[in-house]
C-alpha cells in the first residue's frame, strides 16, 4: 500500500521512465519536469519492497546532491518523502521513521538512508575526477546520475566504475538531465537523438507540460476542472471533456513556468537557453567556439593534404 501511494504521484511519463525494464535509460528533460521527485519516490519504494536493495544517487558535488535530493525547496527529496509518509520513531539519537514496518535511519552526516531490511540508499558527490575512485568496488541495483549534463568525466565514471558495479545485481543505470551548453560528452552522445547516438540506451523525453504539479485535471461533482498551484491559482472550468481540461492544463503548466521565464529574460523563440531549458533540445552556439567549426562537416576541416 505504501509503495503504491508513493508511485501514485507519477505522471505518465515519469512512470514510463522509472518503471521501465530497460537497464540503461536516460532522459532528455526540460526544467521543472518532476524527474528528480519521481526518482526519489521510486528508490524509496524499491528499498521498502526489496530487502538488501542498494542504490546511489550521484551529482557533481556533495552540496548539490544534498540540495537537490536530500531535503529540497519543493519538499520532494528523499527525507521530505520519508517524513511525509513515515511514522516517527522516538528513540533519541539518529532520526528514524517507520515505513510500512521497515525502520529507516536518516544519517545526514553520511547522506545515507539505512533500512532495517538491509536496504541502503546513498547520496554521493563526484566533486572531482579523483572522487570516482571512491565508488570503485561497489555494486548497486540502481546507479542514478542526476544533472548528467554537468559531468565532465561521466564516460569514465560509467565505463570504469558503473559498468562493473552493476553486474552483480544486473543493475540499472539512470541518466537524468537537461541539454547543456556544449554538444559534447557522454550524456550528449547518449541523448543527442540521431543515428550517431550511443546504442543500447532507452531515451525518454519528459517536459514541464507533462507535470501536474503546475496544473492538474480533476473530476469533481460530475464535471472536469483544472487546478493550478495550490493557494496561488484559482480553479478553472468546468470543461466539457477530460481532453479539453487537459489541453487547458498543458497551457497553464507552460505559462506558469517557461512562459514566465520567457518574459523575465526577454527570450526570442530561437534563444538557445530557451530551447535547451524548456524544449530540451541540444543547441550549438557560435559564442562557445573560437571558429565556427561546428557548422562545418568534419571531413572539410582538413587544411592540408594528408601524407601518404
Amino acid at each position: 500500500m505504501l509503495c503504491a501511494t508513493l508511485r501514485a504521484f507519477y505522471h505518465p511519463k515519469q512512470a514510463a521512465y522509472y518503471r521501465s525494464k530497460h537497464k540503461r535509460r536516460a532522459t532528455r528533460k526540460t526544467r521543472r519536469s518532476g524527474a528528480t521527485a519521481g526518482g526519489c519516490r521510486e528508490l524509496i519504494a524499491r528499498a521498502v519492497e526489496h530487502p538488501r536493495f542498494r542504490a546511489v544517487y550521484i551529482t557533481t558535488t556533495r552540496i548539490e546532491a544534498k540540495a537537490r535530493a536530500w531535503i529540497n525547496d519543493t519538499q520532494s527529496g528523499f527525507v521530505d518523502i520519508l517524513r511525509q509518509h513515515g511514522e516517527p520513531i522516538d528513540e533519541g539519537g539518529v532520526e528514524a521513521l517507520n515505513m510500512a514496518g521497515v525502520r529507516v535511519d536518516i544519517r545526514e552526516g553520511d547522506l545515507a538512508l539505512v533500512f532495517s531490511n538491509g536496504s541502503l540508499i546513498e547520496l554521493f558527490g563526484a566533486d572531482d575526477e579523483g572522487a570516482i575512485n571512491k565508488l570503485r568496488g561497489r555494486t548497486k541495483h540502481v546507479w542514478w546520475i542526476d544533472e548528467a549534463q554537468d559531468f565532465l568525466w561521466l564516460e569514465r565514471l560509467y565505463k570504469a566504475v558503473i559498468s562493473a558495479g552493476s553486474t552483480d545485481f544486473a543493475g540499472e543505470v539512470w541518466l537524468t538531465g537537461t541539454p547543456g551548453r556544449d554538444c559534447a560528452g557522454f550524456f550528449y552522445e547518449v541523448t543527442r537523438g540521431d543515428d550517431d547516438a550511443v546504442k543500447g540506451w532507452e531515451v525518454h523525453e519528459i517536459a514541464v507540460i507533462d507535470n501536474p504539479f503546475f496544473a492538474k485535471v480533476l473530476w469533481q461533482d460530475g464535471e472536469w476542472f483544472v487546478v493550478g498551484r495550490a493557494g496561488i491559482d484559482e480553479p478553472l472550468g468546468p470543461f466539457s471533456s477530460e481532453a479539453e481540461a487537459e489541453a487547458e492544463a498543458v497551457k497553464l503548466r507552460w505559462e506558469r513556468t517557461a512562459g514566465e521565464a520567457i518574459k523575465e529574460n526577454g527570450w526570442s523563440d530561437d534563444d538557445p537557453d530557451l530551447l535547451r531549458e524548456w524544449y530540451a533540445r541540444w543547441v550549438k552556439e557560435d559564442a562557445r567556439f573560437v571558429y565556427e567549426l561546428h557548422k562545418v562537416d568534419e571531413r572539410a576541416l582538413i587544411y592540408a593534404p594528408s601524407a601518404r
